[in-house]
């Protein structure tokens, strides 16, 4: 089942920003929605997970696996290069394979003995358009919006005057196209007023009534019961405001607004502009060797610039976040095909699918030492920026998420291919490999990101949340975080994963009436290895070293590494059992009555090189705490007295980042795997009209669960309420150096 977009349907229909993937969404069965950036391939087919579809451009993967489930274009063709491109959506044939959802396969043009050629250029301006009616009516104005598309193509024989006459022979194709986007990219949020950066709250309200700050460091137990007084006032004595929380109030831009009416709320509102630059190359050549052979080559380039969006003034406008974020794509193809005799055809497919990320924050170089931080942060940290300041409520400060990156995702795919005709069959069998390539530098939370609740100034009782009690800005200015981390080389693998596949396939023609479709198909999908054996997985079931020190038998359950200790370099054992079977038919029931039906096993990608889990001692989290339970521990002018987690690799073994959290991939990991089925019927109506109806299902197993948090309590330890804050002896004091565990006492 599936559907073919011609070159007229490509050339006429509308698409907005000339994306020619965006005319797969026509398709019965195909939702979703595309986009220019690296990872908006989110194409679902028949309700299979986007990122699990099998994109080919030339018959080359061009979509190299990012992280699960998602893809990206490396080749977005320029509309006047598309000759056309077909979608299969079930139960496609054995040639095919890696998906878990559909195939989609685009083909460029080639030259003819004609020279053509096109330019063009697209423009849109919010100055030619209307306003929204209900934007009219509520008095905002329309938004600037400017996007020019513009390029050319030429293609035909390639000929040197007296030199080479290429036609019937060989052919070219060459295009450019560029994009230049600026748009209103608008923000309203809430920002502190005068009176709360000095620490008075006396002003601050929810639904009409005041909300109240209380002291944490007043914090007692009394039996049962927490205490906690608050602020005379509801205003924070000048002596009791965070040096670095003084400092961080200037990077904040004063209200512009007077907020909602019962809260105060979204009392900043400023437009921005946004800006978004694309370039791309595309080249062709075709080569006719002689009658049974021909070949052709091409490359693209595609590179997309994209701006952070600044709403600060300039004076401040470190804090204001966001990075730069170019993206620089490449994909070849070569396709050799011989006709050996009338009835052997042999085809080779190569090619490169490439993707470069090189970002870097927007605030790069700022030195946190200069809001009052300790110098040990900007000296241990693996780059410098203007540290993540998150207080609940308000508007954010720095940055924090991976904002330097130099990641590169690689596809090497190669292909053969043999078909054979004979009377009423036609056989096809082939080989594909694939090499999957991760370069992966990513550093984040470098200097640091702190995050700050309401807990620590709620109260009266500091266990009770409500309403009325507590503000996230009042906690940052007393300088005590509900949580945040520092990080240490963030991400870094260098990984690779081998993936192989062999098929064989059947036309068969029974008679006039009744055609079988029979294939087979075999894929491998190698676990990832990493190239300096950073990688490690959790196991459940490892006897603990800590079990005998910490007086708790039965302890289990660590982190193990590969390439040591006699173990594979794989992170999981392969699967070498995935069998794929397909099998379908057409039957001409009457002479307008025809039914066709189908099933299908499809093995999805699966232990991609793209994954970042597993760097666990490579990569170090230090967890910041503010509070312990509802007391208070570390400030932000000194949030990391013990240190920080260090980087020993995997010479702890078993009692790597104890007392932190570790992500890790299970042992069990399998590779999802997908049943497809279809029913369809036509039938030939009077009038030369037709009519068609088709079932379509499948069913998916085995599929990434997207991470799951494994720190649970059981239902009889949360049923100990309140009582879980009660501090308690420490089992592994004295065991553990960094993190709440390294405390005599730790709350239960």
């Amino acid at each position: 089942m599936g559907q073919l977009v011609d070159n007229r349907s490509v050339s006429n229909l509308p698409l907005n920003s000339r994306n020619p993937f965006a005319l797969a969404l026509l398709v019965p069965g195909v939702v979703g929605w595309v986009g220019d950036n690296f990872n908006e391939a989110r194409i679902s087919v028949n309700g299979g997970r986007p990122g699990t579809n099998e994109i080919l451009v030339d018959g080359i993967p061009s979509t190299p696996p990012l992280v699960n489930p998602i893809q990206g274009f490396t080749v977005l063709p320029s509309v006047d290069s598309v000759q056309e491109f077909k979608v299969q959506t079930n139960n496609f044939s054995a040639e095919y394979g890696r998906s878990g959802g559909g195939v989609i396969n685009m083909i460029y043009k080639s030259g003819t003995n004609q020279l053509h050629g096109s330019l063009f250029v697209f423009l849109r301006n919010s100055r030619l358009d209307s306003n929204d009616f209900f934007a009219n009516r509520n008095g905002i104005p329309l938004g600037s919006f400017k996007r020019n598309q513009f390029g050319a193509t030429i293609s035909g024989p390639v000929s040197i005057p007296k030199v080479y006459d290429g036609r019937n022979r060989s052919f070219f194709l060459a295009a450019f196209e560029g994009l230049r986007e600026r748009s209103a990219a608008n923000e309203q949020t809430t920002v502190p007023t005068p009176l709360q950066r000095a620490g008075d709250f006396s002003q601050t309200f929810t639904a009409g009534r005041l909300v109240q700050i209380y002291d944490p460091i007043t914090t007692a137990r009394s039996g049962n019961a927490w205490t906690r007084q608050p602020f005379p006032g509801n205003i924070i004595p000048t002596s009791r405001i965070n040096p670095v929380s003084a400092n961080l109030m200037k990077f904040y831009p004063q209200p512009n607004r007077p907020g909602d009416a019962s809260t105060g709320t979204n009392n900043w509102a400023v437009p921005g502009t946004s800006k978004y630059d694309i370039n791309k190359w595309e080249a062709k050549w075709d080569q006719v060797v002689n009658d049974n052979n021909r070949f052709f080559l091409r490359f693209s380039r595609r590179k997309l610039i994209r701006d952070p969006t600044i709403f600060f003034p300039s004076e401040i406008a470190v804090a204001n976040g966001g990075s730069f974020q170019p993206q620089d794509s490449v994909g070849a193809a070569f396709d050799y095909t011989w006709t050996a005799s009338p009835t052997i055809l042999l085809n080779f497919r190569g090619g490169l699918s490439r993707m470069l990320l090189s970002w870097r924050p927007h605030s790069s170089g700022f030195d946190p030492v200069a809001l009052g931080m300790p110098a040990y942060i900007r000296e241990q940290a693996d780059g410098i920026e203007f540290p993540g300041f998150r207080p609940d409520g308000y508007r954010n400060l720095g940055g924090g998420n991976p904002d330097f990156r130099r990641n590169s995702f690689e596809t090497h795919p190669y292909s053969a291919h043999i078909t054979k005709m004979l009377t009423n069959h036609t056989l096809k069998l082939g080989f594909e490999f694939r090499a999957l390539r991760v370069h992966n530098s990513e550093y984040g939370q470098m200097v640091g990101v702190y995050n700050f609740g309401r807990a620590p100034t709620q109260g009266p009782d500091p266990t009770r949340a409500s309403t009325t009690g507590g503000d996230g800005l009042a906690s940052m200015l007393v300088g005590l975080g509900t949580g945040g981390s520092f990080v240490k080389n963030f991400k870094s693998v260098s990984t690779q994963s081998l993936y192989f596949a062999g098929y064989v396939a059947d036309d068969w023609k029974v008679n006039n009436k009744l055609t079988l479709n029979i294939g087979l198909r075999w894929d491998l999908d190698t676990p990832r290895v990493e190239r300096y054996n950073r990688s490690s997985y959790f196991n459940p079931d490892a006897p603990h070293p800590l079990a005998g020190p910490s007086g708790i038998p039965g302890l289990r359950g660590g982190l193990e590494f590969v390439g040591i200790e006699g173990r594979s370099r794989q992170w999981v054992p392969a699967d070498y059992n995935n069998f794929a079977p397909r099998f379908g038919f057409a039957y001409q029931a009457t002479n307008k009555l025809v039914l066709r039906a189908g099933y299908g096993l499809f093995y999805t990608p699966g232990y991609t090189s793209a994954s970042g889990g597993g760097d666990t001692g490579w990569r170090s989290d230090t967890t910041y705490q503010g509070m312990i339970g509802v007391e208070p521990n570390d400030f932000i002018s000194n949030p990391f007295p013990n240190g920080f987690v260090p980087q020993l690799g995997s010479a702890l073994g078993l009692v790597t980042n104890v007392g932190a959290n570790p992500g890790a991939v299970w042992l069990d990991t399998k590779i999802p795997f997908v049943h497809q089925w279809d029913l369809n019927i036509q039938y030939e109506l009077p009038g030369n009209l037709s009519v068609e109806t088709a079932y379509a299902g499948s069913r998916s197993l085995h599929l990434d669960n997207g991470g799951i948090n494994m720190n649970q309590l059981t239902p009889e330890q949360l049923k100990l309420g309140s009582g879980l804050l009660t501090n308690v002896p420490n089992p592994f004091f004295g065991q553990i150096d960094v993190g709440v565990l390294s405390r005599p006492t730790v709350p239960r």
